[in-house]
């Protein structure tokens, strides 16, 4: 499988994959870089992107424009379970289908932090280790810390 190397001199949009557990804050975060509403949020406990979605985005600070796929949210692991499975199978197909439009150049895996369990350690070995073979950089996103008395000593 080929990823994208670190040479971005080219026109083609950087391709930046989005995932983390059901509710760990994924809409929101694509919201936030794009600096505007463009991905739906929930506020609930169920998932509000059901396959990949694709934003293109044109960074406040450069000319040059990035494609962020907000992915499905998985689901704690079980094995009669589709919402783990299914999600899983449609990023490996995202990853594969992006090797033609420049790769993958990141990583974004969101969660929250007050939700470290060993899923969310299977999941990012599962994406950083087995579906991109460490290959691609990978930025850890830490979502859930509103009720911290300081997030920067969290």
């Amino acid at each position: 499988m080929a990823f994208a190397h670190a040479d971005h001199s080219d026109a083609a949009p950087a391709n930046f994959i989005v995932f983390g557990q059901m509710g760990a804050g994924k809409s929101s975060l694509v919201n936030l870089i794009a600096g505007k509403k463009l991905a739906k949020t929930s506020s609930g406990a169920t998932s509000c992107t059901f396959d990949s979605t694709k934003y293109k985005i044109r960074l406040p600070d450069s000319q040059r424009e990035i494609n962020i796929y907000d992915t499905a949210g998985l689901d704690e692991p079980n094995m009669n379970n589709a919402t783990y499975i299914d999600p899983i199978v449609k990023a490996h197909k995202l990853i594969f289908s992006l090797q033609g439009e420049g790769g993958v150049h990141g990583l974004i895996f969101c969660l929250r932090g007050d939700r470290i369990t060993n899923t969310v350690q299977r999941n990012y070995s599962l994406f950083y280790d087995v579906l991109c073979q460490k290959q691609v950089p990978i930025s850890l996103i830490f979502t859930g810390l509103e009720h911290e008395r300081d997030m920067d000593k969290w």
